[in-house]
């Protein structure tokens, strides 16, 4: 019976499923169920024992009886083996039928399955080279109003696959030639279309840093019909990798569980923590893709989460850790920018934590703007004040926190406050925000009671925004929460559509999370990247003072959206590299001119700062290796006219590398030192042979020459906690954070 289950079993239909829960549920839902916990559990064995029969006789089903998977769209990444059909009621749709159903042999030999109808799709394929007829490199190929295109390779050839029988528009540009469109390419059903282009060379002089403006051109609204799901492509923000979402913690401490009783489930520290593992950047070999395209992040809370953990005496999860926004916490010391918007600075030097191996540093600083001359701004508060906010007196931090910001707002900005328990509610519709007495009086009614109907209060603050919009005002909505719905619409994916269509209105969010148990990360940060702001956490009012006080300027005014970073490694210097971080703000390479692509934000004063191991060619000591591209679109409104996308560009030559990693600024230090405390935490495989106690010396020579700077004597002391954490875990614990012991270090 065991074999033949194992070998003819099929899953479950998702009725079935819902079926056998749904009774047994009810049946423990029932009066009295403790006292009749046995013939529960004996209904719920037989239940099981009856549908495994069922399972059994429906797996002589014939295989013609398999009812097709619903359709639906794939962003990226390797399919299984499927059989396409197409849909007669859907146009340039594909539909795919299972491969995975059980079959009789003999019917299989007998009835060979019919072929499958012809694919309705078409191809435009072609090259792309100058003048003199030599192949242009890493020329954007991008049918216009969407967000499907390609990239030609070092051959100069590209090809868009997958497109339905229609006629297209494409652009064709790359920074050094002027740009080429080419309208009405028409496609046939199944037809490869050959279309090949020339451009033309623009005169520039050859300098380090080149800066392109341009128009934005005006975006079709229609979109393409895809023909299948090859036809889609990566959402900016979106890695092609997934991972599962995740609620741990570490050990022990006394609270009141959300799941009942009076212990926490699996030895975890607090109850009810989301947090989202996307992966870790593997290595990539320059010769197959010597393109590294992703999203700016200036989010830093994953940092501060951190921090909570450590100095209440625990490792955080490895899922909460994210290497970038360990990075970006710091200040980087990059010079000011005067003369533009933007400056890009790179340094590089051996690594000290890979032999073999150079650490790149790649920094953005945007411009600053003093306090009195940004735009005004209407501010609406989204306040939480669920029950959930009364632990830890959340709710108390989020008004002392509030009453700094306060501080630093004038008369001619506005304020306006949205509460959300059970349901969402105008307590202040905007006023000025001078208006002190009326605002602080708001917040001290404000009293936590109910469940977390997060999805009404945003809408309502969006409403208030919509409403009360002013010409020539920043409207920025400001979310205070611990992120844990529980009523209406609560995962990340059921509110961040509206969240993106407001931010495509001008309507931005910044996300401030409070608390620890019952926190949800990953909604705080998604609702952030969607709404084109940053999130923080805030653990006490020290951090609160340095969001709302030291960083206002920079949340409220945007320099740049959409603005995306590509690095171009030269494949005969660069063997390999590998991105620390940004796992979660991958970039479709093809996509990086696609000014569709939702990308990241960047505010008055802020800086990006991306890390990069990289493996030279032996015996490589001068020439370019790589080229920085930073690609970002001017605020709506700027100067008055359209937006406009800018691209500035630098390069950086292999003899500008230092060879001790102490030749370096201290600043660049740090950041090595943070990056690999970071690896650590989130158990990277590439730091596997590393130790907490290993960043330390790095760190203290840093911070002994940065005198003043709080942030980065204060990561110093939080490393030597974390250490001495480390050291007091079981040995299976503390070989999953440091890897096993190895005699001989190896190879990155």
């Amino acid at each position: 019976m065991k074999e033949r289950f194992e070998s003819e079993r099929e899953p479950l239909t998702e009725r079935e499923r819902r079926k056998v829960c749904g009774r047994i549920g009810d049946a423990l839902d029932r009066p009295g169920r403790r006292s009749n916990r046995s013939w529960i559990l004996a209904l719920a064995g037989g239940a099981v024992a009856l549908l495994a029969v069922g399972i059994l006789l429906r797996a002589d089903r014939p295989a013609d009886r398999v009812e097709p998977i619903v359709p639906f769209e794939v962003e990226a990444g390797p399919r299984e083996p499927a059989t396409p059909t197409t849909d007669p009621s859907a146009p340039g749709v594909i539909a795919v039928e299972s491969t995975a159903a059980a079959a009789d042999p003999e019917t299989t030999r007998a009835e060979p399955p019919p072929s499958p109808p012809p694919r309705r799709c078409g191809t435009i394929r072609g090259t792309v080279r100058d003048e003199q007829g030599d192949p242009v490199p890493y020329a954007s190929v991008v049918v216009q109003g969407t967000p499907v295109g390609a990239m030609t390779d070092t051959t100069g050839s590209y090809e868009i696959r997958d497109l339905s029988p229609r006629s297209y528009d494409l652009t064709i540009s790359v920074i050094g030639y002027g740009g080429e469109t080419a309208r009405n390419v028409s496609v046939g059903p199944g037809e490869e279309i050959e279309r090949d282009f020339t451009l033309q060379r623009e005169t520039v002089d050859v300098v380090d840093l080149v800066e392109i403006t341009a128009a934005r051109a005006v975006i079709q609204l229609d979109r393409v019909e895809k023909c299948s799901e090859m036809g889609s492509s990566l959402k900016g923000g979106v890695v092609a990798q997934g991972g599962r979402v995740h609620s741990r913690g570490g050990r022990s401490i006394p609270v009141f569980p959300t799941t009942g009783g009076s212990t926490l489930p699996n030895d975890e520290v607090y109850d009810s923590m989301f947090f989202e593992h996307y992966g870790v950047n593997p290595f990539i070999a320059a010769e197959e893709d010597s393109l590294s395209t992703f999203a700016t992040d200036v989010d830093a809370g994953s940092y501060t989460v951190m921090r909570r953990y450590v100095e209440q005496g625990h490792l955080p999860p490895k899922e909460a850790v994210r290497v970038e926004e360990f990075v970006n916490y710091f200040d980087q010391g990059y010079p000011e920018e005067v003369d533009g918007d933007f400056r890009l600075w790179i340094e590089g030097a051996l690594s000290p934590f890979g032999p073999g191996y150079f650490l790149l540093r790649i920094g953005i600083k945007a411009r600053s703007i003093p306090d009195g001359e940004r735009d005004p701004v209407d501010l609406i508060l989204v306040i939480d004040t669920s029950g959930s906010m009364q632990r830890e007196n959340r709710l108390e931090l989020v008004k002392r926190a509030l009453r700094l910001l306060l501080d630093r707002l004038g008369p001619e900005d506005r304020i306006g406050i949205v509460e959300y328990g059970s349901t969402g509610r105008v307590a202040l519709d905007p006023i000025p925000a001078d208006d002190r007495d009326r605002i602080e009086s708001t917040l001290r009614r404000l009293q936590p009671e109910g469940s977390t109907n997060a999805e009404q209060g945003l809408r309502v603050g969006f409403e208030m925004a919509r409403s009360h919009r002013r010409p020539g005002a920043t409207s920025r909505i400001l979310l205070c929460s611990d992120g844990v719905a529980n009523v209406g619409r609560t995962g990340p994916g059921s509110i961040l559509e509206e969240v993106r269509r407001e931010a495509d209105q001008g309507i931005r969010m910044t996300t401030i999370g409070f608390g620890m148990g019952n926190y949800n990360d990953v909604l705080m940060e998604q609702l952030a990247d969607r709404g084109d702001g940053a999130y923080y956490y805030v653990d006490d009012l020290r951090e609160a003072e340095r969001v709302f006080v030291g960083q206002l300027t920079g949340t409220l005014q945007t320099i740049a959206s959409d603005a995306k970073v590509q690095v171009a490694f030269d494949p005969r210097r660069v063997v390999r590299y590998r991105l620390l971080g940004f796992e979660n703000r991958d970039v479709a390479d093809r996509d990086f001119r696609n000014d569709r692509v939702d990308a990241g934000e960047i505010g008055a004063g802020h800086t990006v700062t991306a890390l990069y191991e990289v493996k030279l060619a032996e015996g490589i000591e001068e020439g370019r290796i790589a080229t920085v591209r930073l690609r970002f679109t001017e605020p709506l409104g700027e100067a008055g006219g359209p937006p406009r996308v800018r691209e500035i560009a630098q390069s950086f030559d292999a003899g500008e590398l230092k060879g001790r990693i102490e030749e370096t600024s201290p600043r660049f230090r740090l950041d090595a030192a943070v990056a690999e405390f970071a690896e650590i935490l989130r158990r990277s495989y590439w730091a596997k042979e590393s130790r907490i106690v290993d960043v330390l010396p790095l760190a203290r020579a840093a911070v002994a020459e940065m005198p003043g700077d709080s942030a980065a004597v204060e990561f110093v002391r939080l490393a030597e906690t974390a250490a001495d954490l480390s050291d007091t875990l079981a040995p299976e614990e503390r070989e999953e954070i440091h890897g096993p012991q190895i005699t001989e270090p190896g190879k990155r």
